[in-house]
């Protein structure tokens, strides 16, 4: 019996997610004035391109986790 394989490239959910984070980790959508608004001294749009940052580390360790299986995987007991 052949091993099921799974690529994330095919997977729609996949491509949205990796969209969404990348759109959030571009501060191009903040007002000019974005820069002006601090918290703890650290400006709002600093602050969301670090906080995707951390969520595309997470989104990506969670895909190559659970949505890519491979033939090896299956050979190796992974």
């Amino acid at each position: 019996m052949k091993p099921r394989m799974s690529e994330p490239v095919r997977k729609r959910r996949v491509w949205i997610g990796f969209v969404v984070l990348f759109v959030l980790i571009n501060p191009w959508y903040f007002a000019s004035d974005a820069g002006s608004t601090l918290v703890l001294g650290i400006p709002v749009w600093a602050l969301t391109v670090l906080g995707a940052s951390l969520l595309l580390s997470i989104f990506i360790t969670w895909t190559i986790k659970t949505q890519w299986q491979t033939d090896s995987d299956e050979l190796y007991g992974g």
